[in-house]
Formats: structure tokens, sequence, C-alpha cells
């Protein structure tokens, strides 16, 4: 039997507010299977990137535990800490760089250092032509659409090659016919990944209109 991916188990977190203690997840139980694109749906506030943050080892919960693939989540980050990858909402980029320049130096910073210059390029060619930025590769993030930096966004995550991922409204701003194309990328490149025995094991976080 397959070791599920996450397995939560009353997880709850409280914060410092005003007055007494915020209590942000309430005993929270749930397993996510490995090989599987998984939405977290809810309304605006209701916890979801707080859940997400959790899920991708960001803070400590006050209780319950996290397990990934049968290990607890904060050792197995330790061991593998480019495991799992996580796509905020908001992604801090320079905005004069090429879409190139960002892999690039994104890909020397998460890269070991035994990775040499050429297998750098093809692996960047890679995530180029898998995000579908090919003709855009050489313009300036500021110049791209809403859809393309989020692609953008998207690539530089994957640049350590993680085997899971947690990606927080990735298609948030983005009007409805960019979000479907947005889905529809996603569900093609982890296609395409386990193709190349690259797994992808997505969680989205998505709001549900209030």
């Amino acid at each position: 039997m397959q070791e599920p991916a996450f397995v939560v188990r009353s997880l709850t977190y409280r914060i410092v507010g005003s007055p007494g203690l915020k209590l942000l997840l309430d005993d929270i139980s749930f397993r996510l299977p490995q090989k599987h694109f998984t939405a977290i749906i809810g309304a605006s506030g209701c916890g979801k990137t707080t859940l997400l943050r959790a899920l991708a080892g960001h803070f400590t919960p006050t209780d319950g535990s996290i397990l990934l693939l049968g290990h607890r989540l904060q050792d197995y980050k330790r061991r593998y800490p480019l495991a799992l990858g996580y796509l905020p909402q908001v992604s801090q980029v320079h905005e004069e760089l090429t879409v190139i320049e960002i892999l690039e130096f994104g890909a020397r910073l998460q890269l070991p250092a035994s990775v040499n210059a050429e297998a750098r390029r093809q692996w960047i060619e890679y995530l180029i032509k898998l995000a579908g930025l090919e003709s855009v590769q050489n313009q300036p993030y500021k110049t791209l659409s809403g859809g393309q930096r989020r692609r953008v966004a998207l690539a530089e995550v994957l640049i350590s090659d993680p085997p899971l991922l947690i990606v927080d409204e990735l298609t948030s701003g983005l009007d409805p016919q960019a979000e479907a194309s947005m889905m529809q990328w996603l569900r093609v490149s982890c296609a395409r990944r386990r193709e190349n025995d690259r797994p992808c094991h997505a969680r989205c976080a998505q709001p549900r209109p209030d």
C-alpha cells in the first residue's frame, strides 16, 4: 500500500490576537494521496493560506501533527530541503530581469554546485518549454501578463524538481479565460512531468465565492 503524501492529524494553530488567543486552524485532520491534484476550497479568510503554509512547514502548529510521506514534516524537510515546492500568492521578482535571467539566477541558488553550466542550461530550457514561455523568455518580467508571470513563478519553483508542490491561489487576479488556461497548463505540466519520471503532487488553494 502506497504511503499517503500527507497525513494531517488534529492540526490546530492559535496566535495571540485582540483580545486573547485567535484560532486560525481548528482540529483539522485529513489524508492526501500521492500523485493527485487536490484543491482546497473555501471562503476568503477561512484559513486556506494558513493551512498551506502549515503543510509547507513555515511554522510550528500549536497542536497536532503533519506527516510527509510517512515522516514528520520538519524531519523530512531537514533531510530533503528541496523536496517540497511552495508558491505563495505573491511572488517577489526583480521586474527588470528577463524570464531567462530569473530562471538562471534561481538555478544558481537552488541547484547543487555539482550541476555544471551545461546541465543547468538544458534544465532551464526544459522548464521554459514546460511553462510555455519560449516566446517571452527574453522579455523583462515587467512586460509580462498576469498569467505569464504566474507561469514564471511556477517554473522558478520547479527548478529544484520538487516531488511535491504546494500552490497558493494559482489564478488569483487573472481573468476567467487566463484562469482556465492556467489550470489547463498546470494539468498538462503535471502529466509531462510524470512522463519524464518527475512526479507532480499539487495542492492548490482556490477561493470560493462568498
